[in-house]
């Protein structure tokens, strides 16, 4: 193969990767670009809107209305170039201040009085005889002399100023919707005229206007009803009705929907979920019925604030007495107890009220720890040359590094000491002047347990 062919082979792949990684990094930023709504787009919007107004579809027009304000406003919040939407705003604020100044002059339009009534409110103002009748000016062709001329007497018409006609909406209930989708919309309409009318009208969205009898002589109240057949959806109805001036109003806009028919499945559906649920409901009474059962009684617990404990002497009074003492200081949030200590202790080598100080930090220990929720044990053993007092709680589960750490003086600022790092360091001095043992472990159920050993005293000696 020629050297010079494969070297332009290799710049021409080359090209092309760079050409394609070109054409990716376009895409990609084509896509984060295309996110928001282009100018196209928010034209396209426009036109459509323009379109279906010329074609009487005013509710499609609104909702493209809608559409183009929503997109605009977007692009406006996230475009740093917000021009084109900006003006798409101005346009469309525009355009509906117009159509509802138009909306205003065709209802001042149509208030107006006819023709035939400005001329005689016109006539009224010519020259008036002593009877008060009009005086009708004199031809052409009479004589310019002084002689009366006879003058013809017309009677005044009698004009009636009618206040505007009330219109009361009695609200449509539709009737059960065919399978095609249509169904017959009943109207009903309220009217407080104060003179006869010659026309009343009712529109309903884009057909044909539907008339209704006009009572042409006297006012007073009337109500009209029609039925209509309309498809399912959103309909909009108006009436229109004239006096015998030709004085015309207009209803306010009513805006009627009509219902499709609820398929017959649906309410068998919700009555077999009622039954089922009813079932359930039932099964779960009979599971529920009291009956006797037995169990193994728990051991029972006691807030020692609250209820006294009795009085005992030696390692097990000493041990009740520091209980109450702390449970006193803390108040109502120390937690239950339950209290496993016998009557009558074994004599230990040393005072155990020298002890005392040592036991209350390690009830104030599991005490903070169940605060928030848990139980604390206490229990007594009897060994062959020690006693073993064990401290037990209820609450969360220290991990293992942070056990061993608890009595490790060394280790300052420690969280599971709960703020007692002085206090335990004194109880832990106490126990080893006394010849004893203080260590703390996990239980197995959840929480901290502390063992305390205290060397009992010699036979024949009482502590």
């Amino acid at each position: 193969m020629d050297p010079g062919a494969a070297h332009s082979r290799v710049v021409s792949l080359t090209t092309m990767n760079t050409v394609a990684r070109a054409c990716a990094l376009a895409s990609l930023f084509g896509g984060t670009v295309s996110a928001l709504p282009s100018d196209a787009l928010l034209d396209s919007l426009q036109l459509v809107a323009l379109k279906h107004e010329k074609s009487g579809r005013l509710d499609a027009r609104d909702s493209d209305e809608d559409l183009l304000e929503v997109l605009a406003r977007q692009r406006i919040a996230a475009d740093s170039a917000p021009d084109i939407p900006q003006r798409r705003l101005d346009e469309l604020g525009q355009l509906r201040s117009e159509r509802v100044q138009r909306a205003a002059d065709s209802v001042k339009e149509m208030r107006k009085p006819p023709a035939s009534v400005e001329r005689m409110l016109a006539d009224s103002t010519s020259p008036m005889t002593d009877s008060g009748t009009p005086r009708l000016p004199a031809p052409a062709d009479a004589t310019p002399s002084g002689e009366a001329m006879p003058t013809a007497v017309l009677p005044a018409p009698a004009r009636t100023v009618c206040r505007p006609i009330r219109f009361r909406w009695i609200e449509p209930t539709s009737a059960s919707t065919a399978r095609g989708g249509t169904g017959i919309l009943d109207v009903k309409i309220r009217l407080d005229a104060p003179c006869g009318l010659s026309r009343i009208e009712l529109y309903a969205d884009d057909l044909p206007p539907r008339a209704f009898p006009a009572p042409r002589t006297g006012g007073g109240t009337f109500e009209f009803s029609d039925h209509i057949p309309v498809v399912e959806g959103i309909h909009h109805l108006e009436v229109l009705a004239c006096d015998t001036n030709s004085i015309c109003d207009r209803s306010a806009p009513l805006e009627a929907r009509l219902a499709g028919r609820v398929p017959p499945w649906i309410p068998r559906a919700v009555g077999g979920l009622v039954a089922v649920c009813g079932l359930l409901g039932a099964s779960l009474l009979l599971r529920r019925r009291p009956h006797r059962h037995y169990s193994v009684a728990a051991p029972a617990y006691s807030r020692p604030s609250a209820v006294p404990v009795p009085e005992t002497k030696g390692l097990s009074g000493t041990l009740r007495k520091r209980l109450q003492q702390v449970a006193q200081e803390i108040g109502p949030a120390f937690p239950a107890v339950s209290l496993r200590l016998p009557d009558q202790p074994p004599s230990l080598s040393v005072d155990p009220e020298s002890l005392g100080d040592a036991f209350s930090t390690m009830l104030r220990l599991h005490a903070r720890r169940s605060a928030e929720g848990g139980q604390i044990l206490i229990a007594m053993g009897t060994g062959p040359v020690s006693v073993e007092i064990v401290f037990e709680d209820t609450a969360g589960s220290p991990d293992d590094g942070s056990v061993q750490a608890i009595l490790d003086l060394a280790r300052p600022r420690v969280r599971e000491r709960m703020g007692l790092d002085r206090e335990l360091a004194n109880a832990l001095a106490s126990f080893r002047r006394a010849g004893g043992t203080l260590c703390a472990e996990v239980r197995i159920d959840g929480g901290l347990r502390t063992r305390m050993k205290v060397p009992l005293a010699p036979a024949g000696q009482v502590a």
